[in-house]
């Protein structure tokens, strides 16, 4: 645990938050050790905390940047991207409907050769590892059972290039609620839209 030890130090070294975490890191540890072999199955390299780009087509002069988390070259000549949680991962749905466009966009990337060090192929595989500390001490689930990662893929950047192509025309207005039907817990500017006052029928 000197390991353990020593990346705690890095983020303050504080007693009471370390005795809160270093449970919930042993026991998502173990999980992930006994869990990891069955994802190397397979696989080829690995490659973690991965930078890409795409460039969007046409006249938009957009392009989109992420960060995966990891991203497996399988033997098949195949690519498979996780997304590490530590908290509830998305549910299917909404990264079927575009309300978690994140891995499906990183599978776009994936798709055009644009990430680091990643040769260009096609995305078998997306799933969300969660650390949950408790219980079984992890999870690993499908980002979307029901549809193909490339079917994903393609329905994000073409809704993406949409949205990036409407909020170029200048008379465009920014709408107060960005997602109708979608909580927004923090949002910056909130107060400036003031939601809450024409919610509640209250006037200017």
């Amino acid at each position: 645990m000197g390991h353990t030890s020593a990346l705690f130090s890095q983020f303050g070294g504080n007693a009471s938050s370390e005795a809160f975490w270093r449970g919930q890191f042993a026991e998502f540890s173990r999980w992930f050790a006994a869990s990891e072999p069955g994802r190397r199955v397979g696989v080829s390299q690995v490659r973690p905390e991965v930078s890409g780009t795409l460039a969007l087509t046409g006249a938009l002069d957009f392009t989109l940047s992420a960060r995966a988390d990891r991203i497996d070259m399988r033997d098949d000549g195949t690519l498979a991207i996780y997304d590490y949680k530590t908290g509830a991962p998305p549910s299917a749905s909404k990264v079927e409907n575009g309300f978690a466009p994140q891995l499906p966009l990183e599978a776009a990337i994936a798709e055009s050769g644009g990430f680091d060090d990643v040769p260009r192929g096609p995305v078998s595989r997306l799933a969300y590892i969660r650390a949950r500390g408790h219980g079984a001490g992890g999870e690993e689930r499908d980002a979307c059972p029901k549809v193909a990662a490339p079917e994903l893929a393609a329905h994000a950047l073409e809704h993406l290039e949409k949205l990036v192509a409407a909020y170029a025309i200048e008379t465009q207005a920014y709408t107060a609620q960005r997602r109708a039907g979608f909580e927004y817990r923090y949002d910056d500017y909130a107060h400036l839209a003031r939601v809450r006052e024409w919610q509640s029928g209250g006037g200017a």
